[in-house]
């Protein structure tokens, strides 16, 4: 129930406040421009081609050469960063003339030697995502001038929407002064997408915390909803010094876990923790009381990693063990309020 609750607030309201920085759209990161008779190393153009993208002539590393009145047969650019969206401008030589981007083919409208429409244009291509982008044109020979001349060129390095995660981060309180290894959270896809192929080398909670990879994560279905979760641990100090340090002592935090799959492709997910930095507030409601107490008394002798272990129950040492030193601990702070 609770995850349901979660996915439609996600899908409602958009969160403005310390723990929470959801992209909501798409982004243009900046774009690389390039001109003709400027080299550049990553950049391999030909003045022919046969048509079918292969290129023939000698080869310049840049986009067009004067020799060849500025056109292209096949030109070869080679991006840091991934492309996804193009932008050329310029013209046809003789009509017709078809312009091809990553696979994607466009009829040029306007040409500079002869055809319908004289003058320039600019063509866009929305290609997949990729390093290496490449234009070629028909057939282009001395005796089939259908090259095209380039003016300019935009390659956009644009990040995609993340993919909105379901997550949940057990326990579902924190106490910020128990002490205990790990949080855990556990981290569902939309259909479509894989939870192995989640990269957690760079999972962040916050932004801040990085997943602790001294345990393996764990792809099951904790919650027995058919839906496949990969299951990460974080180091709960971190956790917990990082609520401390925005002066968090008692209320509602939105934890926010960003991170990539291995093909680039970024989700975000957020879960909503009850925190309390009350010694001896074990069900973090703000007061140490007899429910207190209970919850303690009923976890007595249980270990860490086991299956009755509460971790917002282990205030004292040995830290490993609910034990007597915890339950004297809570009754120390017994009638104790958060203001």
């Amino acid at each position: 129930m609770k995850k349901r609750v979660m996915s439609l607030i996600a899908m409602l309201i958009t969160f403005s406040a310390i723990f929470l920085n959801l992209p909501m759209e798409a982004k243009a990161q900046g774009y690389h421009e390039y001109y003709p008779n400027i080299f550049y190393a990553n950049a391999q153009s030909y003045p022919y081609t046969d048509g079918n993208g292969l290129g023939e002539g000698p080869v310049f590393n840049e986009i067009s050469d004067a020799a060849y009145s500025n056109e292209i047969g096949v030109l070869n650019i080679i991006e840091p960063n991934a492309v996804n969206y193009v932008e050329i401008h310029g013209s046809g030589c003789e009509y017709p003339v078809k312009l091809t981007c990553n696979g994607i083919t466009k009829d040029v409208s306007y040409y500079h030697d002869s055809g319908p429409m004289m003058g320039e244009e600019t063509l866009t291509f929305n290609i997949t995502a990729s390093t290496h982008v490449t234009f070629n044109t028909t057939i282009h020979r001395t005796d089939n001038n259908h090259g095209f001349r380039i003016n300019w060129i935009k390659l956009y390095n644009v990040t995609p929407s993340p993919l909105a995660a379901v997550v949940d981060v057990k326990p579902d309180v924190l106490n910020l002064r128990a002490r205990c290894r790990r949080i855990k959270a556990y981290i569902e896809l939309p259909e479509g997408y894989d939870v192995n192929n989640v990269n957690v080398l760079v999972v962040l909670l916050n932004g801040t915390v990085p997943a602790d990879l001294t345990e393996p994560p764990v792809v099951g279905d904790y919650d027995g909803d058919t839906i496949p979760d990969i299951m990460v641990k974080f180091n709960r100090t971190q956790v917990t010094e990082y609520i401390l340090s925005k002066s968090i002592v008692f209320g509602d935090v939105v934890l926010n876990l960003t991170g990539n799959l291995y093909d680039g492709t970024p989700f975000t997910g957020y879960d909503i923790e009850r925190v309390s930095a009350l010694v001896g507030d074990v069900d973090c409601n703000g007061k140490v009381n007899i429910l207190d107490v209970t919850k303690a008394a009923g976890v007595y002798g249980a270990k860490e990693g086991g299956p009755d272990w509460n971790c917002n129950a282990n205030f004292a040492k040995p830290w490993d063990i609910i034990d007597i030193c915890d339950l004297v601990t809570i009754a120390a702070h017994y009638g104790e309020e958060i203001p």
